[in-house]
């Protein structure tokens, strides 16, 4: 199986070295600290402390002293998946990355997709999350969190179109309460009424089943063309 992964001409040399695929540095997202952030956010939205129902999903959160982003799909190596190899130069360059590479990937993987999981995870994050939370937050806390599981759910509804950063929360969570992980995730954003922005975004996950990885010369000149 092939992903399609966009990064710089210097990270390329480091990856197409034999042997070297242990110096892939994966996107991490630290789930605890974006969802504390977020929840203080929640409650600091007017003067009252009244959790604000205007609230936007920010594109960063506060942790370790730094804000960090966050990205759509949680922890992983993003790539596009064979279907929308496609979008990658498009992403490219919107993104200032100037080489596109080829991830052979073992045939034998685990995949969560969310996108064919929409009902699963509006019924999860009202059922099990919302539930399994409220043994730990109170008062104003409980509020917020019950405020933020409402606009999660909304947000799947919508297919992240507003927010698609909240995506994030809602897979590390559900990953996290279930103590399940997949090989491979990925969702698709709306761009409008009938286009995604990402037909399939994905994220690789198990670094451990990739092959190896191969310049692709193709999807790489379409960045310059």
């Amino acid at each position: 199986m092939n992903f399609f992964h966009c990064t710089t001409t210097k990270s390329a040399r480091i990856l197409l070295k034999p042997k070297n695929k242990k110096k892939v540095k994966p996107s991490y997202f630290n789930f605890v600290d974006c969802l504390n952030d977020w929840l203080r956010r929640l409650l600091n939205g007017n003067d009252d402390d009244i959790p604000s129902e205007d609230f936007s999903f920010p594109r960063y959160y506060y942790s370790q002293g730094d804000n960090k982003l966050v990205f759509w799909l949680g922890s992983g190596l993003y790539c596009f998946a064979e279907s929308a190899k496609e979008e990658s130069p498009a992403y490219a360059k919107k993104s200032n990355l100037d080489v596109i590479l080829t991830i052979n990937y073992k045939d034998d993987f685990t995949e969560f997709k969310m996108h064919q999981n929409k009902e699963m995870l509006q019924d999860f994050l009202s059922e099990v999350a919302l539930p399994y939370y409220r043994q730990y937050y109170s008062d104003d806390l409980l509020t917020a969190f019950e405020l933020l599981i409402e606009l999660l759910v909304l947000e799947i509804e919508t297919e992240y179109f507003t927010n698609p950063h909240s995506a994030a929360i809602i897979l590390e969570m559900y990953l996290f309460i279930t103590n399940t992980d997949y090989d491979i995730v990925s969702n698709k954003f709306l761009k409008d009424e009938n286009n995604f922005k990402y037909d399939n975004y994905s994220s690789i996950r198990n670094l451990d089943s990739i092959i190896n990885f191969e310049y692709n010369t193709g999807l790489s000149h379409e960045i310059r063309a």
